[in-house]
């Protein structure tokens, strides 16, 4: 299996530590930017929901990001990060959602 490179534009990179800095949960949001890292390395199409062209969106609570996926670079490039809380009645823990 071919892995993929994973490139943060910059705002991006600049959103993820701005979140960090301002979270409660500061291990939460560095676990989940971890996974998604891992993540989008194998086969990024199938990590996340398609969005349109060659955009997908994919969700480790408590972070939602947004990536365009180059196959024939073999390059992942993430384009927009943001905070995502799931409703507390959900249940939902950390992980892929």
């Amino acid at each position: 299996m071919t892995l993929y490179t994973v490139v943060w534009h910059p705002a991006a990179r600049e959103l993820l530590a701005e979140i960090w800095l301002h979270a409660h949960d500061r291990a939460d949001v560095s676990r989940a930017a971890d996974s998604i890292d891992r993540s989008l390395k194998h086969d990024p199409a199938e990590q996340g929901q398609h969005e349109y062209d060659r955009v997908y969106r994919i969700l480790y609570a408590p972070l939602e990001v947004f990536y365009e996926v180059i196959p024939e670079d073999r390059i992942v490039k993430v384009a927009h990060i943001r905070r995502f809380d799931w409703p507390s009645t959900s249940g939902n823990g950390n992980g892929k959602h």
